[in-house]
Order: C-alpha cells, then structure tokens, then sequence
C-alpha cells in the first residue's frame, strides 16, 4: 500500500516533535506508577517486506526498532493473518507460519521468533483482520495491562482501537515509521489517558487538530 501522505523531512521531524512534547507534557501532571503496555503488530509489510515472491526483509527501521522495545522489557505479539488450513491447531498454523517466513528470509540472522511472547492467527476465515476477533482475543490475554497495535492497514488501525487498543498506522509499505519509544514510556506512565490512534497526517495542522482535540 502506498503512502497517501506527502513525506516532507522537515515536516515529519517537526510532527514527530509535537506530539513527543504533547506526550511529555502529559507525563508531568501523572504521578501514577509505570505500567508497561503490551505490543502488538501485524507482520507483513509492517515488520517484515514480503511483496516480493520468495523474499523476505526486514522493514526500514524494523529491526533496530524491535530490539530496543525488548531492551526496554515490553511484552511483544504478532497478530497475523494466514489461511486457516495451515494446520488443525493454533500451534500447527503458527508453525506453518514461521516455515513459510523462515523459507523466504534473506537477511543474515533468522527472524528473531523469540523475541514476540505471543503469535495469533485466525483458527478460521471469519476471524481474519480486520475482523475484532483476534485483537479481542489479544486483549484478553492481556489481561489489565494497556496494548498498543502498530500497523500498516488503515481498517486494521480502526477496528483495533474500536475494541480498547491504542494504535498507530505506520502507513507505507515503503516507509516503516513506528511509535517513538519514549511516546511508549510516556503512554505507560499515564494511566489517566486512555486509547489513542495516531495516524500519518498530510500537515503539521491536521496534526496539532488532533493533538487539541485529545487535551479538550
């Protein structure tokens, strides 16, 4: 999917600054005690190229981005959608799904399967993104912790913060863009802000709409 935005350097750093120091901000009126939030992401196309046939990589940013967040000790998940008749079992599917990424990888190290606590797939076609199911079911193992989603389909984005999720839409196949780390450690810290979605704006104005609607 291509980005629908204009990608403008000056722009994009200048976005990335507003809402860090909306986040920041935040933090100073919260005294709450730090709750690490649970993460989530789709696979394809948000941590991982798979366009092209028979070849796997890393996303820009994807790997680097990844190893800091378990650095940083957060609860890592994959919510994938693959056919059902990959196997009988939810075990059986995703060990399907780690042979058929494992076959087309070409990066110099393995896909690093270890580092994500949980892998959900669909057990059936109803429960394929952007069906709620399987977010449903991720908040369920959650349990109280907050979840944040990161991905690259706009109706997965919506469906995901529609049941609790806070979300952000990397929003190009060809420009992975993640959460900021410390908008994370923020978020986790703030127990009185609740579910957030943040997308990729055209302009620095849409961006601070957003950000004025969220404080009033």
């Amino acid at each position: 999917m291509r980005s629908l935005f204009v990608q403008h350097p000056d722009n994009a750093m200048i976005m990335k600054v507003i809402i860090i120091t909306f986040f920041l901000c935040a933090s100073i009126f919260s005294h709450a005690q730090k709750v690490s939030p649970d993460l989530f992401f789709d696979l394809g196309e948000t941590l991982i190229h798979t366009d092209l046939q028979n070849s796997m990589t890393w996303m820009k940013g994807a790997e680097n981005y990844v190893s800091a967040l378990k650095g940083h000790n957060y609860s890592l998940g994959l919510i994938v959608n693959i056919p059902p008749q990959w196997g009988k079992t939810q075990q059986e599917r995703v060990d399907a799904l780690k042979s058929y990424v494992n076959s087309a990888w070409r990066e110099a190290r393995p896909f690093p399967w270890d580092w994500f606590n949980v892998i959900l797939v669909p057990n059936r076609v109803e429960e394929r993104k952007p069906s709620r199911l399987l977010f449903d079911h991720a908040l369920h193992l959650s349990g109280s912790n907050r979840v944040i989603f990161q991905g690259e389909s706009l109706k997965e984005i919506e469906t995901s913060h529609k049941v609790g999720f806070s979300s952000f839409w990397i929003g190009s196949s060809e420009v992975a863009e993640f959460l900021p780390i410390e908008m994370i450690e923020t978020f986790a810290r703030d127990r009185s802000r609740g579910p957030f979605t943040l997308y990729r704006p055209s302009s620095i104005s849409f961006l601070a709409s957003l950000i004025a609607d969220a404080i009033f």
